[in-house]
């Protein structure tokens, strides 16, 4: 009988005026908001309708008020139909899944015509040719998604240097959580030893924790050397590799749709669209296979979304350099299994 692993679940070159690493995302994003409100008047946020709670929720600590522009899929590709006549100050733009869009570009330029102030969150996109568009004023990533890392986020001001003081302080409670939890499901992984339900608690307090105290926090020392120090070329010859293998495998199956991948795209996850609203019943079949992949990104309180699609229907498909081809082969066979 064949055992197989787990897949999926826990785990540059940025010209820049000003960088500082801190925390995780949403204190990269919580910085740059606090240097805007320090240097202008900004008193509204355009943000899209897909994204994730995290990135809304810096808005609302700011006390900046924040709107919402649709995206969506169109023949394989996100689109974003923003209105430029809204009131607003700020508006945050990014790629999605590390999936090279021009869209992006047109609309950035197109916003600094109407003197907007523009930040790109680029975790998505940091391992592409070309990370972010010139037009953007900040630009953020995190990389806990791309490497395991407990931690580690970087915030850029392009085009001046931050008015603000980088904050000096850490959150220990949240990395040691994070480091015990990556240790004892590593111990798990190899050996077998203790339970899953250890590390997985670990893991939840960690992000419980972030939650509500995850603003002005630095990054330690060896998480910044971690970073710097990234094989950044392994990590895309794999992800594209897989991402490729399992699009050649699931391209011929009706009952999900891909986007558009391209050779030069460096994919964080490869996200599907289920349909017939069979998603959640595809996830349990795949979970049930010790596959785990995950749904970017849950509705919360906090979003004003019309049109839910892409939340009802979205499936990320793990394609991370710590699988191989045959993995892939693998989640596209027990996917195909499901429809059978």
């Amino acid at each position: 009988m064949t055992t197989y692993i787990e897949i999926g679940s826990e785990f540059w070159d940025l010209k820049t005026k000003d960088l500082k690493y801190l925390l995780v995302g949403r204190t990269a994003l919580d910085h740059i908001i606090k240097d805007i409100k320090a240097t202008s008047k900004a008193k509204k946020a355009y943000l899209p309708t897909y994204c994730c709670h995290t990135m809304i929720q810096p808005f609302i600590d700011n006390n900046i008020d924040v709107l919402f522009y649709e995206v969506n899929i169109k023949n394989g590709a996100f689109n974003y139909d923003l209105d430029y006549n809204v009131n607003f100050d700020i508006v945050l733009i990014m790629q999605y899944f590390g999936i090279a869009n021009a869209q992006v570009d047109k609309i950035a330029k197109n916003l600094k015509d109407h003197n907007k102030i523009v930040i790109e969150d680029t975790s998505h996109s940091v391992f592409l040719d070309k990370p972010y568009t010139c037009y953007s004023d900040y630009t953020f990533t995190s990389f806990r998604k791309w490497t395991g890392l407990a931690c580690g986020a970087v915030a850029c001001k392009n085009n001046d240097a931050f008015a603000i003081e980088k904050p000096l302080k850490t959150n220990k409670q949240y990395i040691d959580l994070r480091t015990r939890a990556a240790s004892l499901k590593k111990q798990y992984i190899d050996s077998k030893a203790g339970k899953k339900d250890d590390f997985l608690n670990l893991f939840s307090e960690a992000e419980n924790l972030i939650e509500t105290d995850y603003r002005d926090y630095s990054l330690p020392e060896y998480y910044i050397n971690q970073i710097n120090n990234l094989d950044t070329e392994y990590i895309k010859t794999k992800r594209r590799l897989n991402a490729k293998t399992l699009y050649n495998a699931l391209k011929d199956l009706l009952q999900i749709e891909t986007l558009n991948f391209k050779d030069s795209d460096v994919p964080l996850f490869v996200p599907i669209l289920v349909k017939d609203r069979l998603r959640d019943q595809l996830r349990a079949h795949l979970t049930k296979n010790n596959i785990y992949c995950p749904i970017h990104w849950p509705l919360s309180p906090l979003h004003k979304v019309t049109d839910t699609y892409i939340y009802d229907n979205i499936l990320s498909l793990v394609c991370d350099q710590r699988y191989s081809p045959r993995d892939m082969i693998r989640i596209a066979d027990v996917i195909k299994s499901f429809y059978k």
